[in-house]
Protein backbone atom coordinates (compact mmCIF):
# COMPACT_ATOMS: atom_id res chain seq x y z
CA UNK A 1 0.00 0.00 0.00
CA UNK A 2 2.62 2.42 1.03
CA UNK A 3 4.68 1.79 -2.79
CA UNK A 4 1.48 3.06 -4.37
CA UNK A 5 1.05 6.01 -2.63
CA UNK A 6 3.08 8.09 -4.60
CA UNK A 7 0.95 6.83 -7.54
CA UNK A 8 -2.46 7.53 -5.80
CA UNK A 9 -0.89 11.39 -5.12
CA UNK A 10 -0.42 12.40 -8.51
CA UNK A 11 -3.60 10.70 -9.24
CA UNK A 12 -5.63 12.53 -7.28
CA UNK A 13 -5.58 15.98 -9.75
CA UNK A 14 -7.05 13.78 -12.56
CA UNK A 15 -9.77 13.46 -10.16
CA UNK A 16 -10.38 16.79 -9.51
CA UNK A 17 -14.27 17.44 -11.65
CA UNK A 18 -15.42 15.05 -8.68
CA UNK A 19 -15.16 18.24 -6.41
CA UNK A 20 -17.29 20.31 -9.14
CA UNK A 21 -19.49 17.42 -8.98
CA UNK A 22 -19.99 17.45 -4.93
CA UNK A 23 -20.56 20.96 -5.36
CA UNK A 24 -22.86 20.87 -7.83
CA UNK A 25 -24.76 18.39 -5.27
CA UNK A 26 -24.35 20.88 -2.02
CA UNK A 27 -25.73 23.87 -4.41
CA UNK A 28 -29.00 21.80 -5.26
CA UNK A 29 -29.58 20.80 -1.99
CA UNK A 30 -28.69 24.01 -0.50
CA UNK A 31 -30.79 25.54 -3.06
CA UNK A 32 -33.59 23.65 -2.98
CA UNK A 33 -33.98 23.99 0.89
CA UNK A 34 -33.52 28.10 0.56
CA UNK A 35 -36.69 27.76 -2.30
CA UNK A 36 -38.60 25.69 -0.34
CA UNK A 37 -38.47 27.69 2.13
CA UNK A 38 -39.67 30.44 0.58
CA UNK A 39 -41.78 29.34 -2.07
CA UNK A 40 -45.16 30.76 -0.03
CA UNK A 41 -43.22 34.09 -0.28
CA UNK A 42 -45.35 36.47 -2.50
CA UNK A 43 -41.60 38.16 -3.64
CA UNK A 44 -40.03 34.73 -3.72
CA UNK A 45 -38.59 34.98 -7.46
CA UNK A 46 -36.99 38.58 -6.81
CA UNK A 47 -35.68 37.70 -3.63
CA UNK A 48 -33.99 34.59 -4.80
CA UNK A 49 -32.90 36.35 -7.59
CA UNK A 50 -31.64 39.20 -5.75
CA UNK A 51 -29.66 37.35 -3.55
CA UNK A 52 -27.90 35.18 -6.19
CA UNK A 53 -27.03 38.63 -8.09
CA UNK A 54 -25.47 40.48 -4.99
CA UNK A 55 -23.61 36.95 -3.89
CA UNK A 56 -22.42 36.04 -7.35
CA UNK A 57 -22.06 39.47 -9.76
CA UNK A 58 -19.79 41.73 -8.38
CA UNK A 59 -16.97 38.88 -7.94
CA UNK A 60 -18.12 37.39 -11.97
CA UNK A 61 -17.99 40.72 -13.03
CA UNK A 62 -14.70 41.97 -11.30
CA UNK A 63 -12.78 38.31 -12.66
CA UNK A 64 -14.27 39.12 -16.52
CA UNK A 65 -13.00 42.43 -16.33
CA UNK A 66 -9.77 41.72 -15.23
CA UNK A 67 -9.62 38.37 -17.37
CA UNK A 68 -10.46 41.16 -20.34
CA UNK A 69 -8.17 43.84 -20.15
CA UNK A 70 -5.29 41.54 -19.12
CA UNK A 71 -6.02 39.88 -23.19
CA UNK A 72 -6.55 36.56 -21.29
CA UNK A 73 -9.85 36.43 -22.91
CA UNK A 74 -11.48 37.76 -25.62
CA UNK A 75 -14.32 39.80 -26.25
CA UNK A 76 -16.62 37.12 -27.39
CA UNK A 77 -15.61 35.62 -24.83
CA UNK A 78 -16.87 38.43 -22.34
CA UNK A 79 -20.25 38.35 -24.14
CA UNK A 80 -21.16 34.10 -23.67
CA UNK A 81 -19.57 34.91 -20.31
CA UNK A 82 -22.08 37.67 -19.56
CA UNK A 83 -25.07 35.57 -20.62
CA UNK A 84 -23.66 32.44 -18.61
CA UNK A 85 -23.23 30.10 -22.01
CA UNK A 86 -19.90 29.61 -20.76
CA UNK A 87 -20.52 25.55 -21.16
CA UNK A 88 -21.65 26.06 -24.54
CA UNK A 89 -18.83 28.17 -26.09
CA UNK A 90 -19.46 26.84 -29.69
CA UNK A 91 -23.19 28.13 -29.90
CA UNK A 92 -21.45 31.86 -30.17
CA UNK A 93 -18.42 30.27 -32.40
CA UNK A 94 -16.36 30.94 -29.29
CA UNK A 95 -13.85 29.02 -27.80
CA UNK A 96 -13.32 28.12 -23.86
CA UNK A 97 -10.61 30.82 -22.95
CA UNK A 98 -11.01 30.36 -19.20
CA UNK A 99 -12.57 27.22 -17.92
CA UNK A 100 -13.91 27.69 -14.47
CA UNK A 101 -16.32 29.51 -15.79
CA UNK A 102 -17.98 26.59 -17.16
CA UNK A 103 -19.43 25.57 -13.93
CA UNK A 104 -21.06 28.78 -12.85
CA UNK A 105 -22.65 28.87 -16.20
CA UNK A 106 -24.26 25.55 -15.38
CA UNK A 107 -24.93 26.90 -11.88
CA UNK A 108 -26.99 30.09 -13.39
CA UNK A 109 -28.88 27.69 -15.99
CA UNK A 110 -29.91 25.75 -13.12
CA UNK A 111 -31.33 28.81 -11.96
CA UNK A 112 -33.28 29.65 -14.07
CA UNK A 113 -34.97 26.69 -14.19
CA UNK A 114 -34.92 24.83 -10.61
CA UNK A 115 -37.21 28.23 -8.94
CA UNK A 116 -40.00 27.98 -11.14
CA UNK A 117 -39.89 24.07 -10.56
CA UNK A 118 -39.97 24.47 -6.93
CA UNK A 119 -42.47 27.04 -6.97
CA UNK A 120 -45.21 25.35 -9.17
CA UNK A 121 -44.56 22.09 -8.68
CA UNK A 122 -45.96 19.80 -5.71
CA UNK A 123 -43.31 17.96 -3.56
CA UNK A 124 -43.98 14.54 -4.95
CA UNK A 125 -43.69 15.75 -8.34
CA UNK A 126 -40.74 17.52 -7.77
CA UNK A 127 -39.12 14.80 -6.21
CA UNK A 128 -40.20 12.46 -8.71
CA UNK A 129 -38.69 15.01 -11.66
CA UNK A 130 -35.58 15.66 -9.87
CA UNK A 131 -35.14 11.37 -9.28
CA UNK A 132 -36.29 11.12 -12.82
CA UNK A 133 -33.64 13.20 -13.94
CA UNK A 134 -30.82 11.19 -11.33
CA UNK A 135 -31.81 8.07 -13.00
CA UNK A 136 -31.56 9.54 -16.57
CA UNK A 137 -29.01 11.79 -16.88
CA UNK A 138 -26.33 8.47 -16.72
CA UNK A 139 -27.71 7.22 -19.98
CA UNK A 140 -27.95 10.11 -21.32
CA UNK A 141 -24.32 10.57 -20.94
CA UNK A 142 -23.47 7.40 -22.03
CA UNK A 143 -25.80 7.72 -25.00
CA UNK A 144 -23.53 10.60 -26.05
CA UNK A 145 -20.63 9.32 -25.66
CA UNK A 146 -20.62 7.40 -28.77
CA UNK A 147 -21.71 9.84 -30.69
CA UNK A 148 -19.22 11.17 -33.02
CA UNK A 149 -16.94 13.64 -32.32
CA UNK A 150 -18.46 17.39 -31.84
CA UNK A 151 -22.03 15.82 -30.06
CA UNK A 152 -19.69 13.61 -27.37
CA UNK A 153 -19.37 16.20 -24.77
CA UNK A 154 -20.34 14.83 -21.78
CA UNK A 155 -18.72 16.84 -19.15
CA UNK A 156 -19.88 20.26 -19.84
CA UNK A 157 -23.38 21.07 -20.37
CA UNK A 158 -26.33 21.36 -18.28
CA UNK A 159 -28.25 18.31 -19.11
CA UNK A 160 -25.20 16.19 -19.10
CA UNK A 161 -24.67 17.21 -15.40
CA UNK A 162 -27.98 17.92 -13.97
CA UNK A 163 -27.91 14.48 -11.88
CA UNK A 164 -26.18 16.07 -9.70
CA UNK A 165 -28.11 19.19 -8.68
CA UNK A 166 -31.12 17.10 -8.72
CA UNK A 167 -29.41 14.85 -6.40
CA UNK A 168 -28.75 17.42 -3.94
CA UNK A 169 -31.96 18.27 -4.30
CA UNK A 170 -33.72 15.15 -3.65
CA UNK A 171 -31.77 15.01 -0.37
Amino acid sequence: IVSRLPEALLALPRKGYLGVHLFFVLSGFLITGILTDTREDRDYYQKFYLRRVVRIVPAYLLMILLLWTTGTISSIYVLVCLLYFCNMTSLFHAKPEYGAFWSLSVEEQFYLVWPLCVRRLSARFRGALAAGVVVLTPFLRFVLLHMPSGLNDIHYKTWVVADFLTAGALL
